[in-house]
């Protein structure tokens, strides 16, 4: 809870916004187990953090996968696609596309369901998606202490998005 709280307070967030989790990998299982069903489409661009696809595979999930064309742009594809959850990783990993702010939104905009938004590298980009948060309700960031401080021992990863969201991630928590 402490960390919960600080966590908060760094972002200007309530608590009630904010998950802590056992690092990012734990978070990314946790929005399957919450808002993905086996057989539900989860929607993400290629290449990316490569854990989506056997996460799709363990819970039963169909990967829809839309390569990107252009190495620094978002597949203008994934908004449209009608998948309960997507993923997109911004900073992207492997690749280090930063995805520009109009392209997430227009993303997020265009999505029925939920939209993940890995930035485990933000601190190394120029730009954040946090102002995302204050204009939808169907997004959530996932952040590490791994990377930027260089805390990837202790495996501290946390979600930030609305209390609802959080609360369907709280609630499939081992």
């Amino acid at each position: 809870e402490p960390a919960r709280r600080a966590i908060a307070a760094h972002f200007g967030l309530d608590p009630s916004q904010v998950l802590v989790g056992n690092g990012g990998d734990e978070l990314i299982e946790l929005c399957f187990r919450a808002f993905a069903g086996p057989g539900d489409e989860v929607a993400f661009p290629t290449p990316t953090y490569p854990l989506f696809e056997p996460l799709c595979r363990i819970h039963g999930a169909v990967a829809s996968t839309h390569p990107t064309e252009l190495p620094w742009d978002l597949p203008p594809s994934l908004g449209a696609d009608p998948a309960r959850l997507k993923f997109i990783v911004n900073p992207n990993s492997p690749t280090g596309a930063l995805f520009d702010q109009p392209a997430m939104e227009a993303a997020v905009v265009a999505s029925s369901g939920v939209v993940v938004i890995d930035e485990a590298y933000v601190d190394f980009a120029p730009s954040s998606c946090l102002a995302l948060l204050e204009r939808h309700r169907s997004v959530l960031l996932l952040r590490t202490f791994s990377k930027s401080y260089s805390l990837a021992g202790m495996r501290i990863g946390f979600a930030l998005g609305p209390s609802d969201l959080i609360e369907a991630l709280t609630a499939v928590k081992d």
